[in-house]
Parts: C-alpha cells; structure tokens; sequence
C-alpha cells in the first residue's frame, strides 16, 4: 500500500514539472518557430528612441533588438547599461520577457532601475526604416 501511495505522489509531483518546451524553458513560439532571444554580454551599443518608451539594443552578430519601457531617466546621457532578466534564465533575454534596466555614468548621480519588455528583433527592412538617430 506504501508503495502504491509514493508512485501516486511521484506522478503527482511530476504532472506539476515543468515541460521542455513549455511556457517555463520554451525554446520555440506557439507556432514552431524558434525564440528569438538574446545574452545580455552580446550587447555591443544602444539607443533611447524619440518616444523615450522604445530602447533599441545592438548585438554582437549586427541584430537589432526593441525594447519598451515606462521611461527609463538619462538614458540619452549614460555610457553603460546593463540588462537582466526578471524572471528565467539570467543568462538569455528573449523576445516577450521583461527586463530590468540599470544605467552607467549618466548625469544623473544615483541610478535607479527600470524595467522593461523586450517586443521584438527588428528586421532588415525595420532596422533601416529607423530614424538614424533612433539607430544603436
């Protein structure tokens, strides 16, 4: 009987895990397509857009990343950001995840953070229909 009730908690316990795949480690989006994400030590220059909502990211491999904020202060006049993820992976920033923003050497002496959600990789076509001074 003991051993009937611990194979019923065990399968219990393992419904409850998360999956590969799932909304949890999801290495793919809802229609089979691979996450577009991003290591925050791949960024290489960014940029506030003129909205002061949109934070425009460049990577390492010439990707360009946009990010939403509520208004991160002196992000025109800083010369470092770093970026973590709120929730997941600390490593790997993907499309759809917020983030935590935190400013560098700006005018402002006491940085505070701010978060942000990454919306999307822009394409080609996207990255050059910029403004070139919303351009990373």
């Amino acid at each position: 009987m003991r051993r009937a009730a611990a194979l019923a908690c065990l399968f219990a316990l393992a419904a409850c895990a998360p999956m590969p795949g799932g909304p949890e480690g999801a290495s793919t989006a809802d229609h089979g397509q691979a996450r577009q994400c991003f290591t925050p030590s791949q960024v290489t220059n960014f940029r506030q857009g003129r909205d002061d909502r949109s934070i425009y990211l460049r990577m390492l491999n010439g990707d360009v990343y946009e990010l939403s904020s509520g208004g991160c202060s002196d992000l025109n006049f800083t010369n470092a950001i770093q970026i973590t993820q709120e929730l997941g992976d600390p490593g790997r920033v993907c499309v759809g995840d917020t983030t935590r923003l935190l400013t560098g050497g700006g005018s402002n002496l006491v940085n505070i953070p701010c978060r942000a959600r990454v919306e999307r990789r822009l394409t080609e076509t996207e990255l050059a229909a910029l403004p070139s001074r919303d351009r990373p």
